[in-house]
């Protein structure tokens, strides 16, 4: 019911509009033809930056936003098996809590675990996807963005119309595997100028609605991979989930002032399958999925020099987790959580010939109300202040940004956890050795801590009130190269970053009485150094051809360093691979794409003791797809209808792997795609 009356909501919104003509010239764009910077942001910024547009998106055969992550260097995706299972984002060993995930720039937020699940998020609604670390962008950015060790910035698409269109519409069919249903409509709307003479105004909705049984087939091993096994079938994993989206966008036909507001449902019901032990497939937990927020975002530049950023946002969560067989005097557990967070945000930016400078303020307010006896109804009062500045000078560019973080704990009942109030630097550089070449030389330093989530501190006999912020340390410096000819038939560019990352008074969770009763600590220190690289090439054989490749390897040791001659002493954290990547090769013609996919993961270990006991081997997931889109009868314009077709064959070789232990990934699946454009 709820989600009916929020999709009715939208589209009285979205329909009481009038449309208007574009003002915007025509452009004409070859079907195959990648379009980019000339010179990409990944090259010339002082952080590095992993970047994906909408046309580099289509090559990766994927079910969901997850899956495209999996390809950006550094990264380490915790999948809790296919669709339905929960998807975590961390960077370069910092743990998901360190990494901001932005949707059009405003952060999204879990006061009670700290982790965003990406798995929520719909793909087909995505434009691009960045991923940044160190220093953040200086223009017109919110505090909170200066506040994570690395910060995924999704941008939804913006339409861009031709000059007699008014409307534009979108559909989307894709039948797949294991029972997978999904649709997807889009409508944007041009409003019409006469009642807004000096606005553009573009109203947008879009739907997504996916339904999944989820019931995979995967062998179990009763031991190692030379003992016995057993065919399975993955139980419990069913999904049903609707999200709906509405924003309206204003921008001044004559200076530089844009307003936007954008309104986000979701709404899922799953299983949660759980980890498959031995002989044990049993699961009937169950789990109500909510999130509605309504944020807005203003920006307007009064002089060439002098510009200002205010955002907005209240963001509604309610979570109820179910489990009929639990062992309790009631039989079950029947846990409900609603957390609140109202964010405000100004920034002042002022953009000079030799000096950029800006200041930034957010303030935002977290509360979690449970259904738990004896709950701490706790809540969070915090305030962030970012002076950042940036010199460039011919072949130099240098950043530098002071965070100020005062945060203010409250409980209804019981104690709350200690008032937090620090200052944390970042310092960054980019040098361009040769004027003639796209070469450059980069580094940063950046120190930042996360606070303990609402779990950590008050969840029952876990919390622990009196834990430390997580301090980070980090170091980085790297290379970076650009070329192409003069004609842009081919291009060529990398990136090589090393890092090096300290991490003190980590939170973690041990056991204490049993493995139902466990206590959070701060657990020493923890170093972390690697590599990442990528690189990215295209060659255009003719108008009707070309050949497109993107890679990335990343090597990253995360050794504890907490208590020398201990277990675990020395050791690689759990779930981080030394070695990992993945590759794209895609071939683009005018009558269809063929592109060929892999992720490649080596051993990991899933406790801090490295024993063979311990190990969980290696994996590569090979996909192909291939599609083609192409004009309705009788259309000879490219702006006429269209039609996309493509099909994809995810995990082409039936590979058995696991990401998290216990947790089995699908092996090979099959989805069809059916898109319309009109």
């Amino acid at each position: 019911m709820k989600v009916s009356v929020m999709f009715v909501l939208v589209l009285f919104v979205t329909s009481s509009l009038w449309a208007q003509n574009d003002s915007i010239s025509k452009q004409k764009m070859e079907e195959f033809v990648v379009s980019g910077e000339p010179v990409p942001i990944q090259i010339f910024a002082i952080q590095p930056i992993q970047k994906m547009d909408k046309e580099q998106i289509k090559r990766i055969t994927t079910y969901q936003l997850s899956d495209v992550i999996k390809h950006f260097a550094g990264t380490i995706v915790k999948d809790y098996g296919g669709i339905g299972g929960m998807k975590t984002v961390s960077v370069r060993g910092l743990g998901s809590q360190h990494t901001g995930v932005l949707y059009n720039g405003i952060a999204l937020s879990d006061c009670q675990t700290g982790q965003i699940d990406i798995g929520k998020l719909s793909l087909d609604f995505i434009e691009t996807i960045t991923l940044s670390n160190g220093p953040n962008r200086l223009l017109l950015a919110t505090a909170r963005e200066h506040s994570f060790g690395a910060v995924l910035n999704l941008t939804s698409e913006n339409p861009v119309f031709q000059p007699n269109e008014r409307n534009k519409f979108h559909a989307l069919f894709s039948l797949g595997s294991f029972g997978l249903i999904n649709t997807t409509l889009k409508f944007n709307h041009r409003v019409n100028p006469l009642r807004f003479k000096n606005w553009n105004v573009i109203t947008s909705l879009q739907s997504n609605y996916t339904r999944l049984n989820g019931n995979y087939p995967f062998t179990l091993y009763f031991g190692g991979n030379q003992d016995s096994t057993s065919k399975e079938y993955r139980i419990n994993s069913d999904v049903q989930s609707v999200l709906t989206e509405g924003s309206i966008l204003w921008s001044h036909k004559k200076r530089s002032e844009l307003f936007r507001v954008h309104l986000f449902y979701y709404h899922s019901e799953k299983g949660l399958p759980g980890a498959v032990l031995f002989y044990n497939n049993v699961a009937d937990q169950r789990l109500w999925d909510a999130n509605l927020f309504i944020q807005t975002r203003y920006t307007r530049f009064f002089t060439k020099k002098w510009g200002y950023s205010n955002a907005f946002k209240f963001n509604h969560s309610y979570i109820r987790y179910l489990d009929p067989s639990y062992l309790n005097e009631t039989g079950r557990l029947d846990n409900r959580y609603r957390q609140n967070e109202s964010y405000i945000s100004n920034n002042i930016s002022y953009l000079g010939d030799l000096f950029d400078f800006a200041l930034a303020h957010d303030l935002f307010y977290n509360d979690l109300r449970s259904n738990i006896a004896q709950f701490s109804f706790p809540s969070r009062l915090s305030s962030l202040t970012a002076f950042s500045g940036e010199l460039h000078y011919k072949w130099l560019k240098m950043n530098f940004n002071l965070l100020h973080t005062l945060v203010f704990n409250q409980t209804k009942t019981g104690s709350a956890a200690p008032n937090n109030n620090k200052i944390s630097p970042t310092v960054g550089f980019s040098i361009k050795p040769c004027a003639h070449k796209q070469f450059y030389v980069r580094a940063f330093f950046k120190n930042i801590f996360r606070l303990p989530t609402f779990n950590d501190l008050y969840y029952r006999e876990i919390g622990n009130i009196n834990l430390k912020p997580e301090n980070t340390y980090q170091y980085s410096v790297g290379t970076t190269y650009f070329v192409n000819d003069k004609k842009d038939k081919w291009r060529f560019s990398y990136t090589l970053d090393g890092y090096f990352n300290i991490i003190y008074d980590k939170i973690v969770a041990i056991p204490s009485r049993n493995l139902f009763v466990w206590s959070m600590i701060n657990y020493g220190i923890v170093h972390t150094y690697g590599a990442d690289l990528t690189i990215q090439t295209a060659y255009t054989i003719n108008q009707k051809i070309q050949m497109a490749f993107m890679a990335s390897y990343s090597f990253q040791k995360a050794i504890d360093k907490t208590t020398p001659g201990s277990k675990t002493y020395d050791n690689q954290l759990p779930y981080t691979p030394v070695h990992s990547g993945s590759y794209t090769i895609s071939l683009l013609t005018f009558w269809f794409d063929l592109n060929y996919s892999a992720i490649i993961s080596g051993d990991r270990y899933v406790t801090g003791q490295n024993i063979p006991q311990n190990l969980l081997s290696g994996y590569i997931d090979h996909s192909i797809s291939i599609g083609r889109a192409f004009l309705l009868p009788h259309s000879k314009n490219t702006t006429k209808p269209k039609i996309g077709i493509r099909m994809e064959c995810l995990n082409v070789t039936n590979s058995q792997y696991q990401i998290v232990r216990n947790y089995p990934m699908p092996g090979t699946s099959y989805n069809v795609k059916i898109q319309f454009h009109f």
